[in-house]
């Protein structure tokens, strides 16, 4: 091979020819031998093996490939692709659940008031011992009593079972709290959103713009990620 490198292409075509010509005399048993003009085919990929060109008819190729850096651009821009799709997923996902938890949080207020009407008084939260908390904040949470689906008082007959978040039973969640004449009560969606951030005066914020307490202001802790749901004396709550 190392003398092949060095014919030139006029001394290299004269080569190919001198080996057809020797090949003539079989061409009559072409029919019956499938493999008769392999011979030809195989001269012109072995003197020929770098040139994509044809030879009286036959067509010589070179092997091809990705190099490393191909493969790297590839390997670095799927990568990236799938970065995208999976921070979009995951913000698709955190929407949904702030979404599920307005439904939640209305369907608590729908079997509140149910409970009111049929009561002339708003149900009271619950002691996780089993005692009466009324007047202070409870939920499945472990940071409001760790009460799981019996945070708020008898509410079973209008609401089969009490929610949890979407995001599982953590610290915070959906809390209650009514007053010691259970006149007025408050629901919140605690600390707990994802992708929607509240301000004072917002449908569904924590308090009206009106309130000064602090934890009514948009700079308080928990205040953008909370919804909540409330009876007129309990908005400052």
């Amino acid at each position: 091979m190392g003398v092949t490198r060095r014919l030139s292409s006029s001394t290299l075509r004269k080569v190919v020819e001198q080996a057809v010509k020797k090949q003539t005399t079989q061409t009559h048993t072409s029919r019956s031998n499938p493999h008769a003009g392999s011979t030809k085919r195989e001269l012109v990929r072995i003197f020929l093996p770098r040139h994509r060109t044809y030879y009286r008819g036959v067509q010589t190729n070179f092997t091809t490939g990705f190099t490393l850096m191909e493969l790297l651009v590839v390997i670095a821009i799927i990568g990236l692709l799938a970065s995208v799709v999976l921070a979009s997923l995951g913000s698709a996902r955190a929407s949904a659940r702030d979404a599920r938890r307005v439904s939640e949080l209305k369907e608590l207020q729908k079997a509140v008031e149910l409970y009111f009407s049929v009561n002339g008084v708003y149900p009271t939260s619950v002691g996780c011992d089993g005692g009466a908390a009324g007047g202070q904040w409870r939920g499945h949470g472990s940071g409001y009593g760790n009460c799981d689906t019996n945070y708020i008082e008898n509410l079973t007959p209008y609401m089969a079972t009490l929610p949890i978040d979407p995001s599982g039973d953590n610290v915070y969640g959906y809390i209650y709290r009514t007053n010691a004449a259970r006149s007025e009560y408050k629901i919140m969606s605690f600390n707990v959103l994802e992708s929607n951030t509240m301000k004072s005066g917002d449908v569904l914020a924590r308090c009206p713009s009106s309130c000064s307490q602090n934890y009514c202001q948009d700079t308080a802790t928990a205040f953008p990620k909370t919804y909540a749901v409330y009876s007129p004396g309990a908005a400052c709550w």
